[in-house]
């Protein structure tokens, strides 16, 4: 159970590097009404934190659970009621509602608002930890006075409950017109002049303040303030603050320094709901956003404000001339350490069902690429970013498109739902090849840019400078070169081009489709017009990958005829080896461990062609470090003087 205390030493503790992955985790999950287990890989158990549920499908309470007060003390954000009264009216006879784990919680069978059986879920978990996220608990005295806190920087967000009795819940931000206002998370009313809440002072880096009110100081009630963090360092991974729209409905920019995968807002000089949004449901650079509300038990809604940029985001208002406050928390951003926990080749069987069925995944994924093995089917892209409806095809030059029920339905924890029917994704008598891609640092970004047809710098997250850059133009279309753009490294970035949906061989007659990268930025012109991916209001993808030791390796090499050992520094052979002859013509072929890479013949995709997978050709071997090539005419990866580029995965 949520146990009172538990381990506040451990969870305050410092960490060396704190990443967002240890500390924050959207889960989605459907209520069964017995017990299940929530793996989310956030430690509670051990730190400490809290859990924040809210049922997507039906209209229930938010609920909000936290280990210093124990497992039977719900508090719903959008209700006053108090953790007794609400435990009683909700969740009684249950013994228990949430147990905490060192990787998550569990749920007990009860239907009071977090485990209804069949109802479709989102719970928020925050972990205690230095400059992220704090729990604390205290008894009122009815006089002003500071409360202790363990964040080591001052907080941008407070969130004060009375548990005795139903008082409204308080809302410090640093976003408000001072500390002499406060605002009320269960309410859509704006800012309120409130000089005895916080008693008109902002928090430190130790300490915050309450007044006289009730709602935060009452003699002899206990209270439970949860406080987010504002860390602005480059290495931070949350932010609070505010924003302020002008006098029309224009997009308003937010620069934080990184993405966002969670962002709560609301108007402050005016009466507006508070929207939560994240990247599981659907925050993304380009589809509907999927929003709940704190102070509301509806049902899940829709809207389209907001676009993730790859340092911060846009939102448009919905009023004019009014403030918002929002708290937002940064993408995961935590280096892998093995190939395993960024990378999965999935085998699937088609159903041709109205039901579907599902991609199974062990991590949150944010880039698919599918193709049907046995037919002449396209090869799409389906990413997180874009939106789980928006698919390029790497084969031909055509536009993005829009599938509804068709394809991958939702991104979530543990699996892809795939919709009915469809030869690229479901038919009965298709078997599919998915490769499944998580954003990770020094492994693999993606970046959602508009051209402008000049000069300018991209900014990304990979924290380190990309060696294979491969970009798709989501607006055009037609049989021309101004889609599916690669530039590698191995060749110089900006010395020679080719193209993904192409034979063609690198060529410096398309030199500068990039013409710098960094660790931060990669750099476009307009040199070649149509054939750099920087065309004037042309809307663009780019998928971003690099060398990390022991998991993935951008290299190449100059073919001998035969057979030979490509090094990769891996421990466990390649379980992924997309390779193309820079020298010459060639296709993008593919191998993978799901479809095997073994000593006989291996089964080839080609992501430049619809074709079925060619299995007479024994191009590839497994080797230990990496990966063995043979010459063979089907596929041509070793010919005698010709060079190539490859992309290996452990």
């Amino acid at each position: 159970m949520l146990s009172a205390k538990l381990k506040e030493a451990a969870g305050n503790s410092a960490d060396a590097t704190l990443y967002v992955d240890d500390v924050f985790s959207t889960y989605l999950y459907t209520g069964t009404g017995s017990t299940q287990t929530i793996t989310n890989g956030i430690d509670l158990a051990g730190k400490g934190g809290m859990v924040w549920t809210k049922c997507r499908s039906n209209a229930q309470q938010n609920w909000l659970f936290d280990t210093v007060r124990g497992s039977n003390s719900p508090l719903g954000s959008n209700i006053t009621g108090s953790a007794s009264d609400n435990y009683a009216t909700y969740f009684s006879p249950a013994t228990g509602i949430v147990s905490a784990s060192s990787t998550g919680y569990s749920l007990a069978a009860t239907t009071g608002g977090t485990n209804t059986n069949n109802f479709t879920y989102a719970s928020w978990t925050f972990r205690k930890a230095p400059k992220f996220f704090d729990v604390v608990t205290y008894t009122g005295t009815g006089s002003a006075r500071t409360i202790a806190h363990s964040l080591g920087i001052a907080p941008g967000m407070i969130i004060v409950k009375n548990v005795t009795t139903g008082y409204p819940w308080q809302v410090y931000s640093n976003g408000l017109t001072s500390a002499a206002y406060s605002m009320q998370l269960n309410s859509s009313n704006a800012q309120a002049s409130a000089p005895n809440m916080w008693d008109s002072t902002a928090p430190t880096s130790s300490v915050f303040s309450v007044g006289t009110d009730a709602s935060v100081n009452n003699v002899g009630d206990t209270y439970v303030a949860y406080l987010y963090a504002h860390d602005t360092s480059s290495t931070g991974i949350i932010q609070c603050g505010s924003l302020t729209s002008g006098s029309n409905y224009s997009a308003i920019a937010v620069t934080i320094g990184w993405e966002p995968q969670y962002i709560l807002i609301k108007p402050s000089s005016g009466a507006g709901g508070w929207w939560v949004v994240d990247n599981m449901r659907g925050l993304n650079s380009n589809e509907t956003d999927q929003f709940l509300s704190a102070n509301s038990s509806a049902a899940e809604s829709s809207l389209t404000r907001f676009n993730v940029m790859t340092t911060g985001f846009t939102f448009v208002p919905g009023d004019i001339n009014t403030t918002y406050i929002y708290m937002a928390i940064r993408r995961p951003n935590k280096p892998p350490t093995s190939g395993t926990q960024v990378f999965e080749p999935v085998i699937r069987a088609g159903t041709d069902s109205a039901s579907g069925n599902t991609i199974p995944t062990s991590f949150a994924v944010d880039l698919l690429v599918n193709k049907n093995r046995n037919d002449a089917q396209n090869f799409p892209w389906v990413d997180r970013l874009r939106g789980v409806h928006q698919k390029v095809t790497s084969n031909n030059t055509s536009a993005e498109a829009t599938m509804t029920t068709q394809g991958p339905q939702s991104f979530n924890n543990t699996g892809i739902p795939i919709g009915p029917f469809g030869g690229e994704w479901n038919v009965s008598a298709g078997s599919y090849m998915e490769y499944l891609f998580k954003r990770a640092p020094k492994f693999f970004d993606e970046v959602c840019y508009t051209g402008n047809g000049a000069t300018q710098n991209i900014n990304h997250n990979l924290t380190s400078s990309p060696e294979l850059l491969i970009f798709a133009d989501r607006t055009s279309s037609g049989a021309n070169f101004t889609t599916w753009q690669v530039a590698c490294s191995q060749l110089g970035l900006s010395a020679k081009g080719a193209w993904l949906c192409f034979t063609n061989a690198f060529s410096t007659s398309y030199e500068n489709i990039i013409t710098a990268a960094t660790s931060t930025t990669f750099s476009l012109d307009s040199s070649y017009g149509s054939y750099t991916p920087n065309v004037s209001t042309h809307t663009y993808v780019a998928y971003l990958f690099a060398t990390l030791a022991g998991i993935s390796k951008v290299g190449s090499y100059t073919g001998n005829g035969t057979s030979q050992n490509i090094e990769c520094g891996f421990a466990a052979g390649a379980r992924f080896f997309l390779v193309k002859a820079t020298s010459t013509t060639g296709s993008w072929w593919v191998w993978d461990s799901a479809r095997g890479i073994t000593a006989g013949n291996d089964p080839a995709l080609q992501l430049n062609s619809t074709a079925a997978e060619i299995t007479t050709a024994d191009a590839v071997d497994p080797y230990t470090a990496g990966i063995t090539v043979n010459q063979e005419a089907t596929c041509s990866i070793n010919a005698s003087g010709v060079s190539y580029v490859y992309l290996a995965i452990s």
